[in-house]
């Protein structure tokens, strides 16, 4: 009798610990993506991103989203005005709001200003700030400080001479959002993509520097004071072009970065790049995480079992599209699983969370995602049990084109030449963000991109018709 009373009890136990999972597409308005996802106390959720009320030409908004624990949609707003607003980070504050940081773009012009939200728990928008400096100015992340103010890392672009250099940029804000102090190095090429308090009160920054006289780039990781004061700087890399995109910090005080290494010997593949250093910067281990062709991770996660679990999305060969992925590895760098998520279209994660019941949650951005016919980009969320692990619905077919994209490398200009007929032409970013698109006629088999900068790194070029679409990457020096 005991052995055929254990198994109930047994199975009962594991249905009241199930894990939760769940895979969503979804837009707010025509095109919606998300790059920020937190969970809240009763285990729902808030994404924040960018929002759309239709075509790639009209305003762009910020957007937060609330999410039950299934994923189910609870609420959304906009904040933003006509102009075109774009979203790197978000972060829960302690009064229970959001707070929301990244840069618009007026009228579509060449100019941005970092542009920051502040919100209550709900949603409702409590102040929004706009920082008009010279140049182009990117917000990228944000932290809040002990006495409810913030710290922001970005970049400033600025003209000197004929050419456009970045500058790392950092800015201490009050709790009202104000300017207390603003600084950016002038002394080097360098742009800041994560910032995070330190354990002995100062901030780290990670991000990216161009080595003097050289044309690559380094990760680079400084820490500053609470003041704005560079204590220490450090470079990570070699003789390619290394860029760091999330730092966080241990419990014992190492630090980990992610981020991703273009191989500019060939300018054939891009690969994940993973670095663990100690609280000084002294490197402990280096991981290259070697796809397919294309392969960028965005974030990392620590887990409450002392693992990583780093996000990002891959080059899928055989299915000629990208899907999004999450790689477990431990903290003495080895790989513990890899899951990837998507079907026949393009997947990006951007941003990826432990939850409460073991699992994690992944938000990013699906490309071919139909809205009433249209063809636009969602909102893509992936929630996993503890080994990333979920169930998929199918998904239709694609029917890849077959094109040729030259010259790659290059400066930006590019030509395109297909066997069939292409509807329409997308340049996407390492970010997952639309950077231009063209509708062409209908017969077009061959289309040139000239005259419209397009800053040293990778992108996406994606060409499409009624059958399917195809992409590959562009370099740009």
């Amino acid at each position: 009798m005991k052995q055929c009373f254990l198994i109930p009890v047994i199975f009962l136990n594991l249905l009241l610990n199930a894990q939760t999972t769940f895979e969503k597409r979804f837009a707010i308005h025509i095109q919606s993506t998300a790059h920020r996802v937190v969970q809240l106390s009763d285990e729902s959720y808030v994404i924040a991103g960018d929002d759309r009320y239709w075509e790639s030409s009209d305003p762009q908004d910020f957007v937060l989203i609330k999410l039950n624990k299934k994923g189910e949609l609870l609420w959304s707003e906009n904040y933003g005005s006509m102009d075109y607003e774009t979203l790197n980070d978000m972060k829960q504050t302690y009064d229970k709001g959001f707070v929301m940081l990244g840069y618009t773009v007026k009228n579509l012009m060449d100019e941005s200003d970092i542009y920051l939200v502040k919100t209550d728990s709900t949603g409702k928008l409590v102040w929004e700030k706009t920082f008009p400096f010279l140049g182009r100015d990117t917000g990228k992340s944000i932290v809040q400080t002990s006495d409810s103010g913030y710290m922001v890392t970005g970049i400033s672009n600025v003209h000197v001479g004929y050419t456009d250099v970045d500058r790392l940029l950092i800015m201490r804000l009050d709790k009202y959002g104000e300017i207390i102090w603003r600084k950016a190095n002038d002394n080097q090429y360098a742009g800041g993509q994560s910032i995070i308090p330190s354990n002995d009160g100062c901030y780290y920054v990670c991000g990216y520097t161009r080595c003097e006289n050289n044309d690559y780039f380094n990760i680079m990781l400084s820490k500053f004071t609470a003041e704005g004061d560079s204590l220490w700087s450090r470079n990570y890399g070699d003789y390619q072009r290394e860029y760091g995109m999330s730092v966080k910090q241990l419990k014992n005080g190492d630090l980990i970065i992610a981020g991703y290494r273009v191989d500019t010997l060939s300018y054939s593949s891009v690969n994940s790049y993973f670095i663990k250093c100690n609280a000084e910067g002294d490197t402990l281990w280096t991981r290259e995480f070697d796809g397919v062709g294309y392969d960028i991770s965005y974030e990392v996660e620590i887990t409450s079992d002392s693992c990583l679990v780093f996000v990002g999305f891959g080059e899928m060969v055989e299915k000629d599209n990208y899907d999004a992925y999450l790689l477990k590895i431990s903290l003495d760098n080895k790989i513990i699983w890899k899951q990837e998520y998507g079907g026949t279209s393009t997947e990006f994660g951007r941003d990826v969370i432990h939850t409460k019941d073991g699992g994690f949650m992944m938000c990013g951005i699906a490309l071919d995602f139909y809205l009433s016919g249209y063809n636009s980009r969602g909102i893509y969320l992936v929630k996993t049990d503890s080994l990333g692990q979920i169930a998929y619905t199918s998904l239709a077919e694609n029917k890849p084109m077959q094109f040729n994209l030259f010259p790659n490398p290059g400066n930006g200009d590019f030509s395109i030449r297909t066997k069939e007929p292409v509807s329409a032409i997308e340049i996407i970013d390492m970010y997952g963000k639309q950077r231009y698109y063209e509708a062409l006629r209908p017969s077009q088999t061959e289309y040139t991109y000239r005259g419209r900068k397009l800053n040293s790194g990778c992108y996406i070029i994606k060409v499409s018709n009624r059958q399917g679409f195809s992409s590959c990457t562009l370099i740009v020096e």
